[in-house]
């Protein structure tokens, strides 16, 4: 039983160790070492001044605020998370179900990106009932995000 209690303590101690150290390195250690890590991550404090230059924001503190960072290839690439900027993948779907919902209640309605949603590839619109699927709003790259809402970080 002693044993085991140990072994237990010294397993969680090293996964707290892993994640401190995780969280301590540089994204473009990180990425180096991961190659493609999907999930968006918080932004080390030190990079918000130079991501604030990036994105032309007032200031590091909006930075700091509001943008994160992925790893694609081995490279970090920051985005800034903005009313009508998503930084998560982008839907690709020809279907909608909010927006089908939507143009049968209105048609030949405008669709507000509040019910297509701000991820969504397409500009949509009611046709009489119909929900269609327009114009891209974005360019995706290899991984689903919009090339335009992601830049290198310095």
């Amino acid at each position: 039983m002693r044993h085991r209690f140990g072994a237990t303590a010294l397993a969680l101690l090293a996964i707290a160790s892993a994640a401190a150290q995780a969280k301590a390195e540089q994204p473009a250690d990180y990425c180096r070492r991961v190659g493609n890590d999907d999930a968006p991550r918080d932004l080390p404090p030190d990079m918000a001044p130079a991501v604030a230059k990036l994105f032309e924001l007032s200031g590091p503190e909006e930075a700091a605020d509001a943008a994160v960072y992925r790893c694609a290839g081995g490279k970090p690439l920051a985005c800034y998370v903005g009313a009508n900027l998503p930084c998560a993948k982008i839907a690709t779907s020809r279907t909608n179900e909010a927006v089908s919902r939507y143009c049968r209640e209105n048609p030949g309605g405008t669709v507000p990106a509040a019910v297509s949603g701000h991820d969504t590839l397409f500009e949509w619109r009611c046709v009489g009932k119909d929900a269609l699927a327009g114009k891209p709003l974005w360019h995706l790259d290899a991984r689903g995000f919009a090339i335009e809402l992601w830049k290198p970080l310095p």
